[in-house]
């Protein structure tokens, strides 16, 4: 399905990381679009879609690591004026040594891409413990509301919707 979107390698050696293009995210979006888009984002399902779609959005766009996107809030996202760009609020960082975070601007919007809409309705849904990302309990079938994602969990979020 969605693996015959990663390029061809010559190299037998299996890949450690494919990098993600602007394409593969495009049609990666698109295609969790299809999963949450009109249902009800109550059920684990197409929350997850959604969820997977914001963290890879922000997470491309904001040039963020695993673990500064699995830190962020629902407080450390700040829409710019104009609205085509957010500011994310990093609180700790592997290179922020004096541990002061810093704010990194995401794009929103663009010629040809805009996920602003899918944010706005992801930041809408109520989170009763100020977690951006809830982990998920794939046993339970169940959302973890009360536990945030953790960056492992976050790496295995692209090899699971590719395959």
């Amino acid at each position: 399905m969605l693996t015959q979107l990663l390029p061809p390698s010559k190299d037998k050696r299996p890949l450690a990381k494919t990098p993600v293009t602007f394409e593969l995210l495009y049609t990666l979006h698109t295609y969790l679009a299809t999963l949450y888009h009109g249902q009800d984002l109550n059920t684990p399902a197409p929350f997850l879609a959604l969820r997977d779609a914001i963290i890879l959005n922000l997470s491309f766009f904001g040039l963020l690591r695993r673990s500064d996107a699995a830190a962020l809030s629902p407080s450390s996202i700040e829409y710019s004026p104009a609205h085509t760009f957010a500011l994310a609020h990093i609180t700790r960082s592997k290179t922020d040594q004096q541990g002061d975070g810093y704010t990194l601007p995401v794009i929103l919007t663009n010629h040809s891409y805009d996920w602003s809409h899918t944010l706005d309705l992801y930041l809408q849904l109520r989170r009763p413990h100020n977690i951006l990302f809830p982990t998920y309990n794939s046993r339970a079938k169940a959302i973890i509301h009360t536990s945030p994602i953790t960056p492992a969990g976050l790496a295995r979020i692209l090899p699971n919707r590719i395959s």
